[in-house]
C-alpha cells in the first residue's frame, strides 16, 4: 500500500516454567518481527522481585529493542509491544508495556494491547467521577483502570472474571497481554476477535504469545502456533497452561488483516494471509474486461506483489517485478500529513523507464484510502516511466467509512472513495460515474476495486464472521454505529460537478 495506514500495535510474550531459563531475547525478537504493526514506539518488560524492569522508547522495535539494550534484562517471563497511535498522541510516555504500580503485590502488572476502545470518552468520564486523575490522552489508561478495578474486585487469581467485566464495560476491539508480578503470563482476545492473537508451546515447555503466528515461528523455529479464540483467556503459570472460554464468541474479524496488515506468511484463525491475497488477485483478473489484452502487470511494492502475481498468472500477461522498485525494502514509514506522504512516495519508489516506456500497464495495489500518494506515483509513471496507459486495480473494496476499532483510517472527507458524492453508501459498490471521477483525479485510464462479496470468497469464510464496516458502513458494535452516524452527519462532502 502506498499510504501506510496504521494499525494499533502488536504484542508478544513468553513464560518458561523452569528456573534459569531466560526468554527476554526471544520476546524481543518476536516484537521486532511485529514492527510492521507499529512503528511509533516499542518496549519490553520483565518482572523482577517486587518491581518490573521496563525498556521502551520511540521508534521502530528494531531500533528500540537492540540486543545491547535487552541484554541488560533477564527473566523467565517477558512482555513486548510495538505501537502505533490510533488514539492519543505519539508521546514517548504512551509507549508500552504500560505498568501499574501498587503497594499491593496482587495489583502490580504490566500490559500491552492491540485495538481501540470505541467508548473511551464514557470510560474517561467514569474514571473522573470516581476521583481518578488521568495522566494521558487516549484509551490505554482507561483500559488499565478497567483491569485494575477488576483485579481489586476479583483478585488476580480470577482473571476470567476480570476480563468478563471488561467485556461488559468496553465497546471496541482489544487483544490484551499482561504479566503479573509473580511472572504469570495472561492473554485475552475480545469476543469479536477482530484482530489475531496466537499462542504456542515449545518442546521445552515455554509458552509463547504473539499477535501473528509468523512472529513466533521466525523467532522460535519448530513451534506450532494456534489461535487464541475470540472470548478466550490464556494463563501461563509455572505450574501449567490454562485456556478458558470467558465469553461466547461472536467473530467479527477485521478483513483488512488479510488485505494489508498481517504479514503475507501469517495465518489468521487458520486462513493463510498470502493465499487470500492471491485469491483476491485472481478474482480481480477474472472481473477485469477493460484493461487491453497483453498489458504488463506492475505491483506497488511490497504488499501488493502477491495479488499482482496472481492477477498476471490468471490473465497470462507479463508481470514486471522491477517496473517499480522499493528503495526502502522492509520499511513502512509512519508519517502524518499530506506533504510528508508525497515526499515519502518520491523517496520510497524507483521507476524503471526501460521496462515501462510506451506500454499499457495494469498497476495493482492492495487498497487505497486517501489517494494522495497514489496520484503522485501515477504522475511519475507517466513522466519518468513513459507509460502509455495506466489501469489501476485495487485488491480491496473502496474505503467508504472510518474505522473505530484500531485502524488509522482518516475522516470521511479525506477518503477518496467518498470525496465526490453525497449520501451514505451501504453496498460497498461505487457508481460508474464516481469511478470515472476518481480515475480522472488520479490520472489513470481506468480504475476497478475488488467487490465486497469477493472478500469472504478470497479469505474462505462467511461474510457475517468479518468486520467490514469501513467498506459497508455496517458496524458490529453499538458505539461504533453511533460514532459512524455522527461522522456521516457532520463530515459528508459536498458533491463536485
Amino acid at each position: 500500500m502506498l499510504e501506510d495506514v496504521h494499525h494499533e500495535c502488536g504484542v508478544a510474550g513468553a513464560m518458561h516454567p523452569a528456573e534459569g531459563h531466560d526468554v527476554v531475547e526471544l520476546v524481543a525478537a518476536m516484537t521486532r518481527n511485529l514492527e510492521h504493526r507499529g512503528g511509533v514506539a516499542a518496549g519490553i518488560a520483565v518482572p523482577q522481585k517486587e518491581e518490573f524492569r521496563v525498556i521502551k522508547g520511540s521508534g521502530h522495535a528494531a531500533s528500540v529493542l537492540t540486543s545491547r539494550r535487552v541484554h541488560k534484562l533477564s527473566g523467565q517471563s517477558a512482555l513486548g509491544h510495538t505501537r502505533y497511535a490510533t488514539a492519543g498522541s505519539e508521546d514517548r510516555a504512551l509507549a508500552q508495556p504500560e505498568e501499574q504500580q501498587s503497594a499491593n503485590p496482587d495489583e502490580r502488572f504490566v500490559f500491552g494491547w492491540n485495538g481501540n476502545v470505541t467508548n473511551v470518552d464514557q470510560l474517561r468520564r467514569d474514571e473522573v467521577l470516581r476521583g481518578a486523575s488521568l495522566r494521558t490522552t487516549g484509551d490505554t489508561e482507561p483500559l488499565k483502570m478497567q483491569i485494575l478495578r477488576g483485579i481489586q474486585r476479583h483478585t488476580s487469581a480470577n482473571l476470567a472474571a476480570v476480563f468478563a467485566d471488561i467485556e461488559r464495560a468496553v465497546d471496541g476491539s482489544f487483544n490484551i497481554a499482561m504479566l503479573l508480578q509473580d511472572g504469570t503470563l495472561a492473554a485475552y482476545r475480545d469476543r469479536q476477535g477482530r484482530h489475531p492473537l496466537n499462542y504456542a508451546v515449545a518442546d521445552d515447555g515455554c509458552v509463547l504469545v504473539a499477535s501473528e503466528d509468523k512472529a513466533m515461528r521466525k523467532a522460535q523455529p519448530g513451534v506450532h502456533p494456534l489461535p487464541i479464540n475470540p472470548g478466550e483467556l490464556l494463563i501461563a503459570r509455572r505450574d501449567g497452561l490454562q485456556l478458558q472460554q470467558v465469553m461466547e464468541p461472536d467473530p467479527r474479524r477485521c478483513f483488512f488483516e488479510w488485505v494489508y496488515f498481517s504479514d503475507g506468511k501469517s495465518s489468521f484463525d487458520g486462513s493463510h494471509v498470502g493465499a487470500a491475497r492471491s485469491a483476491s488477485g485472481r478474482i480481480l483478473a477474472l472481473l477485469d474486461a477493460i484493461a487491453p489484452d497483453g498489458s504488463s502487470v506492475v505491483a506497488v511494492p511490497d504488499s501488493a506483489r502477491i495479488a499482482a502475481d496472481a492477477y498476471a498468472h490468471q490473465k497470462k500477461w507479463p508481470i514486471l517485478p522491477e517496473g517499480i522498485v522499493n528503495l526502502l525494502p522492509g520499511q513502512r514509514t509512519f508519517t502524518t500529513g499530506d506533504p510528508a506522504r508525497t515526499e515519502k512516495a518520491r523517496k520510497k519508489y524507483g521507476i524503471n523507464r526501460d521496462l515501462l516506456e510506451g506500454k499499457s500497464i495494469v498497476l495493482v495495489d492492495d487498497s487505497m484510502v486517501r489517494g494522495t500518494t497514489m496520484r503522485e506515483l501515477i504522475q511519475r509513471l507517466r513522466t519518468e516511466g513513459g507509460a502509455a496507459q495506466i489501469h489501476l486495480r485495487l485488491a480491496c473494496p473502496p474505503i467508504l467509512s472510518p474505522c473505530f476499532y484500531g485502524i488509522d483510517f482518516p475522516e470521511i472527507r479525506q477518503l477518496i472513495a467518498r470525496h465526490n458524492f453525497n449520501g451514505a453508501l451501504r453496498s460497498g459498490t461505487l457508481p460508474p460515474e464516481v469511478l470515472k471521477i476518481i480515475a480522472a483525479r488520479l490520472g489513470v485510464d481506468s480504475i476497478q476495486f475488488l467487490p465486497v462479496e469477493a472478500i469472504p470468497l478470497a479469505i474462505g469464510c462467511e461474510m457475517r464472521s468479518l468486520c467490514m464496516a469501513c467498506v459497508t458502513g455496517k458496524y458490529p458494535t453499538s458505539c461504533g454505529q453511533q460514532r459512524a452516524e455522527i461522522a456521516e452527519g457532520s463530515q459528508l462532502p459536498t458533491r463536485r460537478n
